[in-house]
């Protein structure tokens, strides 16, 4: 089919290409990411939206899946859907308490959080086989092992699990059992999955100089000054937090960079003004919601306006 496809496309006279989208981790950002990749779709030239493949960790996991669910050529209808999705977005959707509450979560759960939601809201959105390729990543507990999970070898079912895993943020929520692992959410190892993707188009036959990334990431590329003279021990961890998760991001696609010359790494969305973050994970406010929204599409339109002028 492939070899079809690019024999069909060289007849045209043009260049074949493999697009990628790379969502980071970042659980209360998700509404930030999916107003990134709308940025995109409404910011980038006809077509050059319309991605092959798409990595995801965390929350990138579930956005991913809902952009590898859409067809390529529906690019705005997608844009669409991931707009009311966070507008209307309440954590229950996600996750609820134990019984116990919080008391079970921390004493008798491995998770603070039931994601039976969660579960059933994967399962929901995967009716019908993947439009384009996703690859979510995730870590076994048991080895300190990574497990990539890619919809162009394995099932719809065994792809929820892995997207499930991958957004079970440790502590906040339960250790997802598959097979042999116990799996928790692959941001412990990779913020964002550059590499896999790019590995994808080279195993369809696409050469580096073809292949095209935009990656979208969860943590503001600069920290502002803080004083810490007044903090807390949960404002400590919450700044310390913040400063592992910008770095690791930003070191993660520099590394890509490094390793991949010849890849066009074309755009590279982050926040570039700082949200607040909740107690509870995804909770935040309607209004913070769209606010996320707006400065993604924000961002995202910027970073596109210095590549097409």
């Amino acid at each position: 089919m492939l070899s079809l496809l690019l024999l069909i496309i060289a007849a045209n006279g043009q260049t074949p290409k493999c697009r990628i989208l790379a969502l980071a981790g970042g659980s209360d950002h998700g509404a930030y990411q999916a107003g990134g990749i709308i940025g995109l779709i409404n910011s980038l030239p006809q077509g050059e939206a319309e991605w092959d493949v798409i990595t995801g960790i965390g929350i990138g996991a579930l956005n991913g899946m809902m952009v590898s669910q859409s067809s390529k050529g529906s690019e705005s209808v997608l844009a669409s859907n991931l707009l009311d999705f966070w507008k209307t977005f309440n954590t229950d959707l996600f996750y609820n308490h134990w019984p116990g509450w919080l008391v079970q979560g921390l004493l008798f759960e491995s998770g603070l959080y039931n994601t039976k939601p969660m579960e059933k809201f994967i399962s929901s959105t995967l009716k019908q086989d993947f439009k384009r390729i996703l690859g979510v990543g995730a870590t076994d507990l048991i080895t300190g092992g990574y497990m990539y999970f890619n919809s162009t070898t394995l099932p719809l079912d065994i792809m929820a699990v892995g997207i499930l895993a991958s957004a079970a943020d440790q502590g906040d929520f339960p250790i997802v059992p598959y097979k042999n692992y116990k799996l928790i959410s692959g941001a412990i190892k990779y913020t964002v999955d550059l590499l896999r993707g790019i590995t994808t188009c080279v195993n369809m036959g696409f050469d580096p100089e073809d292949i095209i990334v935009d990656t979208v990431l969860a943590a503001c590329k600069a920290i502002d000054n803080e004083d810490p003279k007044k903090f807390n021990a949960v404002q400590n961890i919450r700044r310390s937090l913040e400063i592992m998760a910008s770095d690791e991001q930003l070191s993660a696609v520099e590394m890509a960079k490094s390793t991949n010359p010849n890849v066009n790494f074309r755009t590279v969305i982050y926040p570039t003004r700082k949200f607040k973050t909740s107690f509870n994970p995804y909770d935040v406010s309607k209004r913070e919601r769209k606010e996320m929204l707006e400065i993604g599409q924000e961002d995202a339109k910027k970073a596109v306006s210095k590549i097409v002028g």
